[in-house]
């Protein structure tokens, strides 16, 4: 029932009753008057990045935390997606071909050219996981971004099990506590999504195919 909608009068305008109803949310911005990336991660955590600052909110738009940028000029963000409360994707108006990413909730951003030759700005991104990312430019290029992700010796990953894979239709998650588990299709779209009600989860719904599972364990994907 709680959706956002952005207008170029530096506001956001929230519903917490399916659309029936519209609140105007006042943002303290600095800057451009219109703004292209903005993205909540639930109904209470959501960000917003322009004119090198990233906007983050905890309480659905009352409250806004400011961080400015250490790379001077991005400009604005056409693009803006977090995994989580820390780590995001974005693209800005000042470098046509770069995704910017953020593992400190928009407090630092580090740029990573997709080294292809963009015949215009990036328009919108998207990323079912921090390794694999999709962009979009205005000319209508596509291009598939892929990210070489470490994972510490120490990480939930390594307690977690999903099998059988491949599988017929059902899996099973045994490991450390999980609360939210992400299927992707092959080409990044969301296809499921479901709380940790049960270990047994049954995807026999969903066309064979090869998917991307993302959980959620102690607060980590």
């Amino acid at each position: 029932n709680v959706a956002y909608l952005y207008g170029c009068d530096q506001s956001i305008f929230r519903t917490t009753d399916g659309g029936a109803n519209w609140s105007t949310v006042q943002l303290p911005l600095q800057g451009s008057a219109c703004w292209f990336g903005n993205y909540f991660l639930d109904a209470d955590r959501g960000f917003i990045a322009i004119d090198d600052n990233t906007y983050v909110t905890t309480d659905g738009g009352d409250n806004w935390t400011v961080h400015t940028a250490t790379i001077p000029n991005l400009g604005t963000s056409y693009s803006l997606q977090f995994l989580n409360d820390q780590e995001g994707f974005s693209s800005f108006s000042s470098a046509l071909t770069t995704i910017y990413h953020t593992t400190d909730g928009g407090q630092t951003w580090s740029g990573n050219d997709l080294g292809f030759g963009v015949l215009g700005l990036i328009g919108d991104i998207h990323f079912p996981t921090a390794g694999i990312g999709y962009a979009c430019s205005l000319n209508g290029e596509v291009f598939k971004y892929e990210i070489a992700v470490s994972t510490p010796e120490h990480s939930i990953a390594n307690t977690l099990n999903v099998f059988p894979n491949p599988s017929s239709g059902t899996v099973r998650i045994t490991g450390s506590n999980w609360s939210e588990l992400k299927v992707f299709s092959s080409v990044g779209q969301l296809v499921y999504t479901a709380q940790a009600t049960t270990n047994q989860i049954d995807l026999s719904h969903l066309e064979a195919g090869i998917y991307h599972a993302l959980l959620n364990a102690d607060g980590q994907w």
